[in-house]
């Protein structure tokens, strides 16, 4: 019987039940690499967003005051899936701006550097919040330090 070709139903049953084995302990790291991926893809795209934005801020604020940049900023024109900001000042002269699009909340808070000699420091956030599907609450903060263009008699 050491002529044989082929294989037995025992030897077949046996690789496929290592094979089934295997795959069992192997396919969940695939699921779970992909569940990584999906999450990676999102907090990525929401620090790219908020990086973006900031950016715009910083490139308006080289010519313009704190106030000006908020006026900006309420102006904005998006288009028609995209509002402008809403900005709400508050009780210690900060203002938050914020908007939503899509499954995305932008909210930026501008507040003036705590150093009163500093007057045109401004400490701005950038939030970036995902609002809806799997990855809800998950968020992106970016804080920098800007100098605007001081206001006049300010």
């Amino acid at each position: 019987m050491r002529n044989r070709k082929g294989m037995t139903l025992v030897e077949v049953i046996v690789a496929m039940a290592l094979f089934a084995i295997v795959m069992v302990t192997v396919f969940p790291a695939f699921l779970i690499t992909n569940m990584m991926n999906n999450v990676s893809k999102e907090f990525m795209d929401a620090n790219y967003y908020a990086q973006e934005e900031l950016e715009q801020i910083y490139n308006k604020g080289k010519t313009s005051t704190m106030p000006d940049i908020v006026t900006w900023m309420e102006g904005r024109d998006f288009g028609v899936d995209k509002p402008k900001f809403v900005c709400e000042p508050q009780d210690d002269g900060a203002e938050i701006c914020s908007r939503k699009v899509a499954n995305i909340a932008y909210q930026v808070l501008f507040e003036y550097h705590p150093d009163p000699t500093l007057f045109s420091l401004h400490v701005v956030t950038v939030t970036v919040e995902i609002t809806t599907g799997e990855y809800a609450g998950d968020r992106a903060v970016i804080e920098n330090f800007m100098r605007f263009v001081p206001v006049v008699g300010g």
